[in-house]
């Protein structure tokens, strides 16, 4: 793959990361990061995790946002916790506030039926589902 082509959107359908903050979709991968509007205007042009989410790492693992607007980014064995693009905390092991939710997820969501995040990491064939209410 060609330097810095991460920064187009267009350049591959496969991300890190994806979650809501403000009613805007958020989508990390590497180092930059892609939004798409409620008009599904979509920003095609990365800008840098670094120069909008200060202290939050690139390569996440995974994000959610919880229906009280608060949002976390996993990455390896450790969490950050945010509200909007402001990183409030980290980083924390995830163990230290998610029991039993292995390191290294592969996606992250938040269902506003029942309020839980639910994690998926994928090991080959088995798929582990965990539910936690916040």
């Amino acid at each position: 793959m060609p330097e810095n082509s991460d920064k187009n959107v267009c350049n591959s359908t496969e991300f890190d990361a994806a979650t809501i903050i403000n009613n805007m979709i958020y989508l990390f991968r590497g180092e930059y990061y892609f939004t798409i509007d409620s008009n599904r205007r979509i920003q095609r042009r990365g800008r840098k995790i670094s120069d909008d989410f200060i202290g939050l790492p690139n390569n996440l693992d995974a994000g959610v946002t919880t229906t009280n607007g608060t949002t976390y980014f996993f990455k390896g064995d450790q969490y950050y916790q945010a509200r909007g693009r402001r990183i409030e905390s980290g980083p924390r092991l995830i163990s230290s506030h998610f029991r039993n939710i292995p390191n290294n997820l592969d996606a992250a969501f938040t269902y506003t039926k029942d309020g839980l995040i639910y994690f998926i990491k994928s090991e080959q064939e088995l798929c582990l589902i965990m539910l936690v209410q916040m």
